[in-house]
């Protein structure tokens, strides 16, 4: 393109130099300096277009990073649900043990759901460059429905677990008092 505009003011300036009448010669100049003005402003236009194509790029490989996150998030989540529920606590330090990693685990979905933001903000960023289907199989709205819906799930069963821990606890906390406190506060005399 680059090679053709140089051509084209070549043949130009060499039809200015050779016309003996000063319309044409004026007439070459401008639609010369004309075509060079269009085209610099195509060229910018390209250049802006491929900025935020890489920029969109960007944005979308960043998406997919924090998909897989939330996603390795969530399934360690399910295997530490699963452990849990093979293997009942029977003891009142293993019941406080597990408290604490539920209240762990609670924690750490903010940083699933401080993930499910940045995935948000990077679809927004790739919208405005590309449109995205609303509905696409497999697409970026659909894998961001899909880790919302895997996070809320976690969490519910996370929040749940974490109950019935502290549920527990007291239980034993109470079993505890009733049998091993050799007095108890309510035979206090």
């Amino acid at each position: 393109m680059a090679e053709q505009l140089e051509r084209l003011n070549r043949n130009g300036q060499t039809l200015s130099e050779k016309t003996s009448s000063q319309q044409e010669r004026e007439l070459v100049t401008s639609t010369c300096s004309s075509l060079t003005d269009q085209l610099g402003h195509l060229r910018h236009l390209l250049e802006q277009r491929k900025m935020s194509t890489s920029e969109a790029i960007d944005a979308w490989q960043k998406f997919l990073e924090l998909h897989s996150a939330v996603g390795a998030w969530c399934g360690e989540k399910r295997e530490q649900l699963s452990s849990l529920e093979q293997d009942a606590p029977r003891r009142l330090g293993e019941v406080a043990r597990r408290a604490q990693e539920m209240q762990a685990a609670l924690k750490s979905a903010r940083y699933a759901g401080k993930n499910l933001q940045e995935m948000a903000r990077e679809l927004g960023r790739v919208e405005q460059v590309v449109d995205v289907p609303e509905d696409e199989k497999g697409g970026m709205r659909e894998k961001m429905a899909e880790a919302e819906q895997a996070k809320a799930d976690i969490e519910g069963k996370i929040t749940e677990k974490v109950n019935e821990t502290k549920i527990a606890m007291e239980c034993l906390i109470f079993i505890f008092s009733l049998f091993y406190c050799p007095r108890p506060p309510c035979c206090k005399r």
